[in-house]
């Protein structure tokens, strides 16, 4: 099964060009020429280190990075390009985990001013009442 991470880094979604520079997660799609994580974690391997180094370059795009990169330009080993592609899918990756962390965090920080409302609300009312049983005695 693929994880959130992965639904986020692989969008085959055409809109590459929009000019917000974090698109919602639930927007993206998996990715049909880039496959998953491989069992030791990571993203590219000297068999589809191109179909993933042009993922990255749509990715970043999208992400208003600059780019692209030219892999086939670069005077690199197979092994250094997957490297330098693994390198920056760990990037995007922890974008998006601190994303969803802004996010998670953004909704308990609501709850949590909106329970202190509540809260304050009540000590007001208790305060009221406990001024109303003192003026009786």
């Amino acid at each position: 099964t693929m994880s959130k991470l992965e639904d986020f880094l692989f969008d085959d979604n055409d809109d590459a060009t929009s000019s917000d520079p974090a698109p919602a997660a639930s927007a993206l799609q998996p990715h049909p020429d880039v496959g998953s994580l491989e069992d030791d974690g990571m993203f590219a391997n000297p068999s589809n280190v191109g179909s993933c180094g042009s993922y990255l370059n749509s990715s970043l795009d999208m992400y208003g990075y600059p780019g692209p990169v030219d892999w086939a330009a670069a005077e690199m080993s197979v092994e250094d390009r997957v490297k330098a592609v693994n390198a920056l899918y760990m990037l995007l990756k922890d974008r998006q985990n601190d994303a969803q962390y802004r996010e998670e965090s953004s909704v308990k920080l609501r709850k949590l001013q909106a329970d202190l409302g509540e809260t304050q609300k009540r000590l007001g009312q208790t305060k009221q009442q406990l001024a109303e049983v003192e003026k009786e005695r």
